[in-house]
């Protein structure tokens, strides 16, 4: 083989391997700022021999290692898109990996709360940083749980929304 073409052939691997992506490796997407919601709901029925309540919680995680993030606001608003609870007087800062919930709870809202025909409430998030970091995982969960007698309930369901981005800070 002639020394030119090792050379080459060396140069050729080289530059196969560099161009590669190495296994698993991927470039994560990082933001500086959301605008996020999350669909969630609240029940509550009145039967004759039986309660049935769910309560729902939101849930927000600060996926980064490294950094921490602020919170600018979190707010709950009825299917009408009105205001009904702002949980933040001031920003927030959550540092790495940590994680905050916020409960809807029936006193707090005003009667009915919910749309009649799907009982969709809905939580919008807002966070900033100063540096693209990745975002946090943002979602609500609900538990519905009907009271047979005094000392017995059933969970009837549980179930789970995942936030989605609808406006991205630059």
């Amino acid at each position: 083989m002639k020394k030119s073409s090792l050379i080459f052939s060396v140069v050729l691997i080289m530059l196969f391997f560099a161009a590669a992506p190495s296994s698993g490796q991927q470039a994560v997407p990082t933001s500086k700022g959301q605008t996020i919601l999350v669909s969630a709901g609240y029940h509550e029925y009145f039967y004759p021999s039986t309660y049935q309540y769910s309560i729902t919680k939101l849930c927000i995680r600060n996926s980064d290692p490294n950094n921490g993030i602020t919170l600018t606001s979190v707010a709950l608003h009825d299917f009408d898109g009105n205001l009904v609870k702002e949980y933040l007087t001031t920003s927030e800062i959550m540092a790495p990996w940590t994680s905050r919930t916020f409960n809807a709870n029936g006193s707090e809202l005003s009667w009915p709360p919910y749309d009649r025909e799907t009982g969709r409430l809905m939580f919008v998030v807002k966070w900033q940083s100063n540096r693209g970091v990745l975002a946090p995982l943002v979602g609500a969960g609900q538990l519905y749980i009907r009271l047979v007698d005094s000392s017995n309930f059933e969970i009837l369901a549980a179930l789970s929304m995942e936030g989605k981005v609808i406006e991205e800070r630059k």
